[in-house]
């Protein structure tokens, strides 16, 4: 009994690495540019100053959401991207890139599981916490009334 539970958590802890990586690359991967959502969102389209200020409410936008960052833990690219030279034979090249802890996915999942912070939504620029906990109820009623008709 005891093997069968250490070979199941065995399997389920990569189960879970693997759709976190799913998710994050299906959230990172959607149609339109967050930032760019959430700073019209936020100040509309009325102000002449405020359009000369775009650009910098976007910088400063994009490196408070870490989208300045790069977006996994290493990248692979040619050498004649790494070192800026015009000799034809790097770009044959594989080079690979670390990063460490300064990434996207590291930041995006340390948050989830220390902090509980699943981010901002885009759509009504609430903790998507608050998303979740709204719709729970819900949920749970449907799911309990399903499984009453279902083995009931």
């Amino acid at each position: 009994m005891v093997s069968y539970l250490i070979r199941r958590v065995l399997i389920f802890i990569p189960t879970l690495v693997i759709i976190s990586l799913i998710a994050f690359i299906i959230n990172t991967q959607a149609p339109g540019d967050p930032v760019e959502r959430l700073v019209n969102a936020s100040i509309g389209n009325f102000s002449a100053q405020i359009k000369v200020d775009r650009a910098k409410l976007f910088d400063q936008k994009r490196r408070e959401l870490g989208l300045d960052l790069p977006m996994f833990y290493f990248s692979v690219s040619t050498l004649a991207k790494s070192e800026f030279s015009n000799e034809s034979w790097k770009k044959y090249i594989p080079a690979v890139h670390f990063y460490g802890a300064q990434n996207q996915y590291h930041r995006w999942i340390s948050n989830i599981l220390l902090h509980g912070d699943f981010g901002i939504s885009y759509n009504t620029q609430l903790p998507v916490v608050f998303e979740i906990k709204s719709a729970l109820p819900w949920s749970l009623v449907m799911t309990l009334l399903s499984v009453i008709l279902s083995f009931g």
